[in-house]
């Protein structure tokens, strides 16, 4: 149980990655923070796996902050983040849309940025990642 007593987040916590981090969280003993934009995640599974689910799109500021405030109201801290939010364009570059650039952009880069920042930023909940 090595992370016992530990509170984690992770984004894109109901998919592919991020799923299988949550379960070795949840396995490790961790309070398991699960972001998502579904319950169901990309896999469209809505199995209950023990975490905590957060709806979050990574990419609107005001949802990660209320992510941090959620976990700060609840826990009071937290102790690792892992963004493991991320998608992927399954066309050539030819066949790639700006939008289509853009919102991988956003999630895979911008999503990183605003849930770490946004920790970074709060006066209220410590970020002790030891």
């Amino acid at each position: 149980m090595k992370l016992e007593g530990k509170t984690t987040f992770v984004t894109g916590g109901r998919g592919g990655i991020g799923r299988a981090i949550v379960a070795r969280f949840l396995n490790e003993g961790a309070t398991v923070y699960s972001a998502d934009l579904s319950a169901g995640g990309s896999l469209d599974r809505n199995d209950e796996d023990g975490s905590h689910f957060v709806r979050l799109d990574v990419t609107i500021e005001d949802e990660c902050i209320a992510a941090m405030n959620r976990v700060q109201n609840e826990v009071g801290r937290l102790d690792v983040l892992v963004n493991a939010a991320g998608i992927e364009i399954e066309k050539t570059i030819e066949e790639t849309t700006l939008d289509e650039w853009n919102r991988s952009f956003a999630v895979n880069v911008t999503g990183t940025f605003l849930t770490s920042t946004k920790i970074a930023d709060s006066e209220t909940l410590p970020y002790s990642p030891r």
